[in-house]
């Protein structure tokens, strides 16, 4: 398994700060990052996969997961299969580790998987919370992938059982309400926001 794209040069030195943030929030005992944004189209997807990928390759064990069922994107970034993944987990009786595909260096991965359903009520469970105290018990760093907080309530739910969140922000978006008031909807979740990263590839 391969990235099939590169890293974007317009925000690998971003990454590389986002990262040494992490570096010292885990110091912390924070390890679990949902990456979110205001709409769909700002590049989180894109954001997440890179970091995970920069992660590992520095060698840390790492582990992406696609949250998203609306517009899931992990597994074309990573040109892999998606017909096993954390909804097949979460809606069938397998153990997490079933559903995790082995990348270069120390990089897992998750898709979302073949079933669609209403997430809600499944992001919302113990089974699902259990499977985030479990990956934090194997991986340095579990990164996590949701929709837009604008399409679904998915990534607000998650972001109750992270650790840590990114936002992430597409640059020259010319309405900038719907990003702060989406901010301020995470931060009333979970308050511990890591960073907000601009997001120049396009």
């Amino acid at each position: 398994m391969t990235r099939k794209k590169p890293y974007h040069s317009e925000v690998i030195d971003h990454l590389r700060r986002v990262i040494s943030n992490i570096q010292v929030a885990i110091g912390n005992g924070q390890k679990s990052i949902l990456i979110t944004s205001a709409v769909a189209g700002e590049g989180k997807t894109f954001v997440a996969c890179n970091l995970a990928a920069m992660l590992a390759d520095g060698g840390k064990d790492t582990l992406l997961i696609d949250f998203n069922q609306h517009n899931p994107g992990v597994h074309t970034y990573f040109d892999l299969s998606n017909t096993n993944g954390i909804s097949d987990y979460l809606t069938r009786d397998i153990p997490y580790s079933n559903t995790v595909t082995q990348g270069r260096y120390r990089l897992g991965l998750i898709t979302s998987g073949s079933w669609r359903v209403n997430f809600n009520t499944l992001l919302d469970s113990a089974r699902c919370r259990e499977l985030l105290a479990d990956a934090k018990e194997e991986y340095d760093y579990i990164i996590i992938d949701t929709p837009a907080i604008a399409e679904a309530a998915d990534g607000l739910i998650l972001a109750r059982y992270v650790d840590t969140s990114i936002f992430v922000v597409q640059a020259g978006r010319p309405d900038l309400k719907e990003t702060i008031q989406s901010k301020e909807a995470l931060a009333r979740v979970n308050p511990h926001i890591l960073g907000v990263i601009v997001n120049k590839a396009g």
